[in-house]
């Protein structure tokens, strides 16, 4: 059986949730689902958290990060089919913000993964034009949605 994972990693903070029968179920530390990003800490913790023994796992990751590696001691497995069904589609679209997606396995066909970043975009900035614009919060939001434009 192929294990598949879904990793949110943004500004330093990681989340990952494990992928299986048409459910997202957060893995958690120490009560939390999100924690600080240290790439020999979390790996440590995530080999221990789910007993890992050799199987095959699959991952979608969500980043700003411009890489983010997979330890070699971690088996992939050959494809990854969970991509394909609709839970993962609206995930992706509910959490990439136009960020980065990366799969391991390495998918080449992702077509729709830029339309769904796309419209995930465009609903960021018509949110941001109705939020009030003296907010401290809105002028890092419109800084930050302009040095991802350039």
């Amino acid at each position: 059986m192929i294990h598949s994972y879904l990793i949110h990693c943004i500004q330093n903070q990681i989340s990952i949730s494990e992928y299986e029968e048409g459910i997202f179920t957060a893995l958690k530390k120490n009560g939390e689902t999100v924690q600080w990003f240290d790439a020999d800490h979390f790996w440590d913790w995530f080999v221990d958290k789910i007993e890992y023994d050799e199987e095959k796992l699959s991952f979608a990751i969500i980043t700003d990060l411009e890489t983010f590696e997979i330890p070699e001691h971690i088996q992939l497995s050959e494809t990854n089919t969970f991509l394909n069904e609709d839970k993962i589609a609206q995930k992706l679209n509910e959490l990439a913000h136009g960020y980065t997606i990366l799969t391991q396995p390495e998918i080449e066909d992702l077509e729709t993964i830029p339309y769904i970043i796309q419209d995930q975009k465009n609903t960021m900035e018509k949110e941001n034009r109705t939020l009030d614009t003296s907010s401290v919060a809105n002028f890092f939001r419109k800084q930050t949605q302009r040095y991802n434009d350039e």
